[in-house]
């Protein structure tokens, strides 16, 4: 199977840390969350299948491996949802996100990098976008538990600096990057 869909109607996006205090807690499959419904798809799946819910349960490891440069991207389209503050359909929220970051660093192990990456429409506020949507909190979340992920808004003319080095936007907690181009074949390896 290549898809799985769950629709859990009586789901509410949690507060940070959007899931357990650990880094990819696969018991957590037996709750009735965000976390768990993620995991449930991948069980559906079958990733991994002989070891869903066990504490070494790797359901991505099949594709991510130890030392791979991993982009997760979402759905980030808007800040704003006119005069309604709910943004929730314009974003993928950060308890969706959790589940996949957590087993990708799971399946990374001590080593690779892991950046979550989008270009939303042009009007809008990626920093306000990623504190709505809980991304800033998880971020910080990770950083707490030793773990560094990446945040970056492609619309800040990411090809054209293609050689530039690391910087810090005044007022950020992110830190722009931008992904070196050899070729024609960006260094992230889309799977």
């Amino acid at each position: 199977m290549d898809a799985a869909i769950r629709i859990e109607s009586e789901l509410a996006y949690p507060a940070a840390p959007f899931g357990p205090d650990t880094v990819a807690e696969p018991s957590w499959i037996a709750r009735d969350d965000v976390y768990a419904c993620v995991l449930r798809c991948w069980a559906d799946m079958g990733l991994d299948a002989d070891r869903v819910g066990r504490h070494d349960w790797n359901p991505l490891e099949r594709v991510i491996r130890p030392g791979d440069r991993v982009v997760v991207k979402p759905n980030f389209v808007l800040h704003v949802n006119g005069s309604d503050p709910d943004t929730s359909a314009l974003t993928t929220h950060a308890s969706v996100l959790r589940p996949l970051i957590d087993f990708s660093l799971r399946a990374l192990g001590d080593s690779g990098s892991l950046v979550v990456a989008d270009s939303p429409d042009g009007s809008t506020d990626f920093e306000l976008l990623t504190a709505r949507n809980g991304v800033r909190e998880l971020v910080d979340w990770y950083a707490s538990k030793g773990r560094s992920i990446q945040v970056l808004d492609l619309r800040s003319s990411l090809f054209a600096r293609a050689h530039a080095t690391g910087s810090q936007a005044s007022g950020s907690p992110f830190q722009e990057t931008h992904l070196e181009r050899s070729s024609s074949t960006l260094a992230y390896r889309a799977i």
